[in-house]
């Protein structure tokens, strides 16, 4: 998939906390998110050695290199 595809992805080791205080404090809990992946900016990810002709619409193509997150092994 190209970088920005996988941006659009959910990771499954990057969460953000979404409370106020980012701990237990006052008897509330953390709550934790699913954060996006960082594409070629995480050390898991892997780029293919091909590219990937993709339609962009009119019957212009555009290369874009293609990659893969590491963590899940080759696609």
């Amino acid at each position: 998939m190209t970088e920005a595809e996988a941006k659009n992805k959910e990771c499954p080791t990057r969460t953000y906390c979404t409370n106020e205080h980012g701990v237990i404090q006052y008897g509330e809990s953390a709550f934790y998110t699913q954060a996006t992946c960082l594409g070629s900016g995480c050390m898991a990810w892997r780029w293919c050695d091909e590219y990937a002709s993709k339609p962009i619409g009119s019957g212009h193509t555009l290369n874009e290199p293609t990659g893969y997150c590491g963590l899940a092994g080759k696609p």
